[in-house]
Formats: C-alpha cells, structure tokens, sequence
C-alpha cells in the first residue's frame, strides 16, 4: 500500500499532502480494526540509594579515601560466600482458597 502511495507521489499522480492524509486515514482504521502489532511499554524507576543496606555500605565506607576503600573491597571480596537458594517472591502471588471438603 505504501510503495503505491509512494509510485503515485513520484509519477505526480498524488499531491504529497494528499498521500500524507490518505496514509493517516490507513493508519486510524488500521489501529481502530486491530491489524496493528500489538505493543505495550513500562516505564520503572529504582532508587537504590533508599535500600536500608545500601545506607548502611553507604555510611560504613564514609569517609575512606581511596586507597582505604580499595582495601574494603578486597576484604570483602575475599570472605567466604555461602549459597543460598534463592526462593521465588511469594508476595507476587495470590494465595489460593482454602479447599473445604464436601459436607463440612
């Protein structure tokens, strides 16, 4: 549809601002008819520096310059780790419905 549009702006068949308004009118039944892709977007914002953990690093390392703090991280770096597994987020989702038995 668009390359014929765009045949007839060429071969000066079609004005170029009624081609632009006969592909706005395309474009509105398109979206009203449901022929488009769909789409959806998220717009998120994290603020890490309001994490209580964060804030306490954050006042722990005050201070430290950086050959102080260079020495913090490779402390740290060096402490045992132990691994934990890592349970999903029940909070995420709902609880089901207590299941009563027939004739209680």
């Amino acid at each position: 549809m668009l390359e014929r549009i765009e045949q007839a702006i060429v071969e000066g068949v079609v004005p170029p601002d009624v081609a632009n308004a006969w592909r706005a009118v395309r474009a509105d039944i398109s979206r009203l008819l449901g022929l488009d892709a769909p789409s959806k977007s998220l717009s998120v914002k994290v603020d890490a520096e309001s994490s209580p953990l964060f804030l306490r690093f954050k006042k722990s390392i005050a201070g430290l310059d950086e050959l102080r703090l260079e020495e913090a991280f490779k402390y740290l770096s060096g402490l045992p780790r132990t691994k934990t597994a890592q349970a999903p987020d029940q909070s995420w989702f709902p609880k089901p419905a207590p299941k009563t038995l027939e004739g209680q």
